[in-house]
């Protein structure tokens, strides 16, 4: 993994809450590949699709989403990987 892959990667983390915060739900799932998977509290969800559709239902919800009450904030990540692949780990704060 190169130096200059590590601002773009922090870049599309710091994606992640504004997308899920205006429910976004397309660009929220396009931050993943293909076969991507998104690890939380309730348990792991993956690939784009299975990403896309889990947010979809966060929003119907109402658990996210401009008329939601909470909002996300990331700690600082964690990044490993090579050229091809990389992981990205952060926590995520949503206070209510």
């Amino acid at each position: 993994m190169s130096i200059e892959d590590r601002p773009e990667v922090t870049d599309l983390l710091g994606r992640y809450p504004e997308c899920v915060d205006t429910a976004n739900i397309d660009g929220y799932a396009d931050l993943f590949l293909p076969d991507g998977v998104v690890e939380h509290a309730g348990g792991l969800v993956r690939g784009r699709e299975a990403i896309r559709a889990w947010v979809a239902g966060l929003e119907m919800d109402g658990r996210i989403g401009p008329d939601s009450n909470l909002k996300h904030f990331l700690g600082l990540p964690v990044i490993r990987g090579d050229n091809r692949r990389c992981t990205a780990r952060t926590y995520v704060l949503i206070p209510r």
